[in-house]
């Protein structure tokens, strides 16, 4: 009987392997969602990274024709048994991808690093701090903020941020190094003029 499988793939190596299956006959789905790029470009990205799902019957499938297939290394297993994956749980996941596709996709932030930035959503709202460096491809970034008299870098989601008004921003600044690592202090140098 025909069940639907998750396959773990080596990294990158999903399209490969559902092209190669689909050359053997076998149904797979591949979750890809649109995202849109730092230079605005659409590119399609695995939802699940490394994993796939295959709708086919371990009985009448041998074991050769999935086992050693390019870029495929198991299919996900418990104790040593192939798992099944509920049928509801791959619709459930079609119809949120499908979901997640229709939907605009975000814009991409215009956030340069030292842009001032105002945190608008969560524990750390209405916060000024400044604009690091991106952080994971999820949108997530980095942001550095003064925080009881320290620079604090903070990783938020960048829905979460707005650039900050033209009002007055302290200045983010590292206090001078004290020590040369390993508690080796730094001596003050007299320089003659």
């Amino acid at each position: 009987m025909e069940q639907w499988y998750a396959l773990h793939t080596k990294p990158h190596q999903e399209p490969r392997v559902a092209r190669r299956l689909a050359e053997l006959d076998v149904e797979t789905f591949l979750p890809l969602y649109r995202r849109v790029g730092r230079n605005g470009a659409c590119r399609s990205t695995a939802y699940f990274p490394c994993y796939l799902f295959a709708h086919l019957d371990l009985v009448c499938v041998s074991v050769t024709q999935w086992q050693w297939t390019p870029g495929l290394r198991r299919i996900v297993s418990f104790d040593g048994a192939p798992v099944p994956v509920p049928p509801g749980i791959v619709d459930l996941i079609r119809n949120k991808i499908d979901q997640m596709n229709e939907t605009t996709t975000p814009a991409r932030h215009l956030f340069n690093p030292g842009d001032p930035v105002r945190i608008i959503r969560g524990p750390m709202t209405d916060m000024v701090a400044l604009f690091e460096r991106d952080s994971t491809p999820d949108e997530r970034v980095c942001v550095l903020l003064n925080f009881l008299g320290r620079v604090c870098r903070v990783e938020v989601d960048v829905t979460d941020l707005e650039r900050a008004g033209s009002g007055p921003i302290q200045a983010v600044s590292r206090p001078p190094r004290r020590t040369r690592g390993r508690g080796r202090r730094i001596r003050a140098v007299a320089r003659d003029g």
